[in-house]
């Protein structure tokens, strides 16, 4: 989250539970997307900007070599708070410090390192700046997820994925924070974007400034 910055298995749970185990048994999802489908809600929000879905990842296991300390960085933000997310909504998530980026004085760096470590930013490293990467991931499962977050951060960097948030630099879960900037009247309104699994559990906003 940015700052300044059971289901259960009976009726239609059991239903939902079951369609999502023949998905990953045909390879369609993987299983960090099953909270997602279980889970996915029809809600009364408009997304931010119609979403363009990333290409279908399908690496399994994490590349052995990071391409630059702005793509480890993304990723990791990824893995640490959007882990269980789709790639579409991985992908804003990222967009939001690169579209920082933009302005250096306002969140205090020109790279993506210096702008995530700003304290009280970006809260998956408010207390654990600890950098992971795809050596110190020790489960096949968290292998992909990580493989995942990493091929979502070089899309973004490289441009080759789209900013599906229209200029989004702050976003929130709103099951799991209630930040204070998400009620100013700075910032334009808070929306969540399209998945292929429904609506995105992330909101994102900008500041009205920021076009």
């Amino acid at each position: 989250m940015t700052r300044d910055n059971d289901e259960e298995r009976s009726g239609n749970g059991f239903g939902k539970w079951f369609v999502a185990c023949t998905l990953i048994g045909l390879g369609i999802i993987g299983k960090e997307h099953v909270k997602a489908y279980m889970n996915r809600e029809v809600e009364a929000i408009m997304p931010v900007a119609e979403a363009t879905q990333p290409a279908q990842i399908t690496v399994r296991k994490a590349p052995k070599k990071v391409v630059n300390e702005d793509e480890l960085y993304l990723a990791n933000i990824l893995f640490k708070e959007g882990s269980y997310c789709a790639p579409i909504e991985k992908a804003g998530i990222a967009y939001a410090p690169k579209n920082r980026l933009k302005y250096p004085k306002r969140y205090g760096g020109s790279t993506i390192k210096d702008v995530v470590l700003k304290p009280k930013q970006f809260s998956c490293f408010d207390y654990d700046k600890t950098i992971l990467s795809p050596e110190d991931i020790q489960t096949e499962y968290d292998a992909v997820v990580f493989a995942e977050c990493l091929q979502v951060a070089r899309g973004v960097l490289s441009g080759e994925i789209p900013d599906p948030t229209n200029g989004a630099t702050h976003y929130y879960n709103p099951k799991k924070a209630n930040p204070y900037w998400a009620h100013s009247r700075e910032m334009v309104k808070a929306r969540k974007i399209k998945t292929e699994y429904g609506f995105s559990e992330h909101a994102f906003s900008k500041e009205k400034t920021e076009g």
